[in-house]
């Protein structure tokens, strides 16, 4: 019984942290830590950083170098077609639901590298 239990519990693991990561024809969408995502975007050249909070929440702190795209406005999925699709794009917001609904959009639209920041600006420690 004690086996059965913990091979749940193994497979269990699995599958909470495989959603993590997800790779389709190609495409990676992946949840990261700040402190990975902050090492990611001081590195990375010709930086795709986009804030999809409102105006009044990007207003009170934010990213450096982000651009801020209302998930929430209706030209939030117009606005999309302005980056490129095979350079990385890495998304964030208050907590990480509207940045979690961007990620799917941006995977369906084709962009092959998505990072989405965990917890959001919310989890952000170099403020």
């Amino acid at each position: 019984m004690k086996t059965i239990i913990n091979l749940l519990l193994i497979i269990s693991m699995g599958i909470f942290f495989g959603s993590c990561t997800a790779q389709n024809n190609g495409q990676i969408s992946e949840v990261l830590p700040a402190k990975e995502y902050h090492q990611q975007i001081s590195n990375a050249d010709q930086l795709q950083l986009i804030d999809v909070r409102t105006s009044s929440e990007f207003s009170q702190g934010n990213i450096p170098n982000s651009k801020n795209w209302d998930f929430l406005n209706a030209d939030f999925a117009n606005n999309l077609d302005q980056l490129d699709k095979d350079r990385p794009v890495y998304i964030y917001c208050a907590s990480g639901n509207r940045s979690g609904k961007a990620a799917k959009l941006l995977k369906e639209k084709g962009f092959k590298e998505v990072y989405d920041l965990r917890g959001g600006y919310s989890s952000w420690p170099y403020k």
